[in-house]
């Protein structure tokens, strides 16, 4: 079995108990929690006692458990002070785990673009910004030992971890329990037939496997662009499958979609008949 969770932002608002309540309507049971949500910075300075209760109470009163915080920030900014303001910030997300009930935060690994963290940059691949990354990740994995956390990176194109390859890289570097994946399919590839994303689920968890904590289901159409699960060309059967009977992935988090796709959405990836994938 396979629990189906989303990413809380998709619900707009900044009220946590009418975000929890929509989440709860479309069916989920488990969400990836976000801070603003609550009012707050996605990375905020610190947390009132007030807001932590709220989110609790919320969780409880719709059966909700959290599989995970984002704390994405650009871990490779040109700019040395935001790279250690975001390194100060994941300390507040990190505190948030244990009264939140989750070991997971979510990190983004940057890229060298000053503007967008998740945008190429052609010296996201040169060797300066890769012992960048394993200088900054290694004060988090610091954070994560205080705080007895585990932090998950995505591979994503437009990263500096941006193949299944330079994943395994930095795992193998590490050699660190607290360090995990978080997958994404649809952040390996813009333009792919059917065989080859099969191809690259496969290579993914033949490499990844034991370190892939949750999935993220995002699908991508035939023309490169980003859209619902089961509105695009990935195989969600055979991903789920596959994780199910290679890994200890149990957790797949719904991401890229509408508030009004949420229910449907949820449908889609709960449902067991391969025929409706």
């Amino acid at each position: 079995m396979m629990d189906v969770g989303i990413f809380a932002r998709t619900f707009p608002g900044r009220n946590v108990d009418e975000v929890c309540r929509h989440i709860a309507q479309s069916g989920f049971q488990t969400v990836h929690w976000n801070m603003a949500c609550a009012g707050l910075p996605i990375l905020p300075n610190s947390v009132p006692i007030s807001i932590i209760r709220n989110i609790q109470r919320a969780l409880q009163k719709y059966r909700l458990t959290v599989c995970g915080i984002s704390a994405t920030y650009n871990m490779c900014h040109p700019d040395p002070t935001l790279r250690q303001d975001g390194l100060k910030k994941l300390s507040v997300i990190a505190r948030l785990c244990d009264p939140l009930q989750t070991k997971l935060v979510t990190l983004c690994t940057g890229s060298r673009d000053p503007t967008d963290k998740w945008a190429f940059h052609p010296d996201n691949n040169s060797i300066e910004s890769w012992q960048i990354l394993l200088d900054h990740m290694e004060k988090a994995l610091e954070v994560a030992e205080l705080y007895s956390i585990q932090l998950g990176i995505e591979p994503e194109l437009g990263n500096i971890v941006n193949s299944i390859d330079k994943a395994n890289r930095l795992l193998n570097f590490f050699q660190s329990p607290r360090l995990k994946v978080v997958l994404d399919p649809a952040n390996l590839f813009e333009y792919a037939s059917s065989a080859e994303i099969k191809r690259i689920i496969d290579d993914a968890l033949a490499v990844l496997g034991p370190n892939i904590l949750i999935a993220h289901a995002k699908d991508r159409d035939a023309n490169g662009q980003f859209v619902a699960p089961g509105r695009g060309i990935i195989p969600f059967a055979y991903f789920k499958d596959q994780l199910i009977a290679k890994t200890n992935c149990r957790t797949m988090v719904a991401h890229g979609l509408s508030a009004d796709e949420a229910e449907e959405v949820f449908k889609f990836l709960s449902s067991t008949p391969r025929d409706n994938f």
